[in-house]
């Protein structure tokens, strides 16, 4: 998936295609990790609750949430391909880089649901998923955040994640003073039919704060944070969701494509068939590396 923030360097950095994380938690009680193993072991033997079965690597057979292949279509920005200004529009593109860090002209060209590659690795689309996944509250703070590039975030959102495990899509305005972000954003979200709520704080409150009321105010089992300049990709949810239907104190964490902030070209942050990972080093510093092969074939289980 690919999701895309911005950085000093330029890149819009992608969680999709989906701030510098996108995590999901699933909502946990009080109880220490060891009590409630030992509870859910004892409620399993029990009978209390039911035994939850893992993601199936089928080989050579398409996953049961795998998305029918997206058509090809022509227009700016469509396969993730960069595109380019008109050379009259070069001031106003460079106005907007100024004040948004995106070019918004190039955003607002594109299509709200614009096809991306498929960056996964080819056993991403052979995984059977469990039927009962727990549904997502996907929650997205914004402030002063440009018109196409938030909404765009949540198009895709919408579009591309199985309807029976999304909640809603969570929008918190952190005391954003653009026009458009006022009563326009509200009557354009009534298209969702209550899919997409909007809350707004008094004050700007910041990031965290934000994130943390939206995930107070959130109706799903599963809250998930994207930034709000984001294109998730096929497929994108389920993999998330797995890991916290199987353990729920676990966090997941996804690969972060990256868009380029100026042509918006869609493009890999990784290459090659490696798996990655998530590590917290001694100084609390979050990094990827290589997922060792003999963890990555632990993964693999089959019918």
């Amino acid at each position: 998936m690919g999701v895309i923030q911005m950085r000093k360097n330029r890149i819009i950095k992608a969680a999709g295609a989906v701030g510098l994380l996108c995590l999901v938690f699933f909502l946990i009680a009080s109880n220490s990790s060891s009590d409630y193993v030992h509870l859910q072991k004892e409620n399993l033997s029990k009978g209390l609750i039911k035994h939850r079965e893992a993601p199936v690597f089928l080989h050579g057979q398409i996953g049961n949430f795998e998305p029918e292949p997206w058509p090809e279509k022509d227009g700016p920005g469509e396969g993730g391909k960069p595109y380019n200004v008109p050379s009259n529009l070069e001031n106003e593109a460079h106005q907007s880089v100024n004040e948004y860090g995106i070019n918004m002209v190039v955003s607002d060209a594109i299509a709200m649901d614009r096809t991306i590659p498929d960056t996964r690795l080819e056993e991403c689309q052979y995984w059977e998923y469990p039927e009962d996944l727990p549904k997502t509250s996907v929650v997205v703070v914004f402030h002063n955040e440009g018109w196409s590039t938030l909404l765009r975030t949540v198009h895709t959102v919408i579009d591309r994640s199985p309807p029976q495990f999304l909640e809603e899509v969570l929008l918190v305005d952190d005391f954003s003073d653009k026009a458009n972000l006022g009563r326009p954003l509200e009557d354009y979200i009534r298209r969702f039919k209550g899919k997409v709520r909007l809350i707004r704080n008094r004050e700007r409150e910041g990031l965290i704060r934000s994130r943390t009321k939206g995930a107070v105010e959130s109706r799903g089992e599963v809250v998930l944070f994207l930034d709000a300049h984001c294109e998730v990709g096929r497929n994108w949810l389920p993999p998330l969701l797995a890991p916290i239907y199987m353990e729920r104190t676990t966090m997941s964490v996804p690969i972060i494509d990256g868009i380029d902030h100026d042509d918006f070209t869609y493009r890999p942050v990784y290459s090659g068939k490696t798996h990655f990972r998530g590590i917290f080093e001694w100084g609390m510093l979050y990094k990827e590396t290589e997922l060792p092969l003999r963890e990555a074939k632990k993964k693999i289980s089959r019918k």
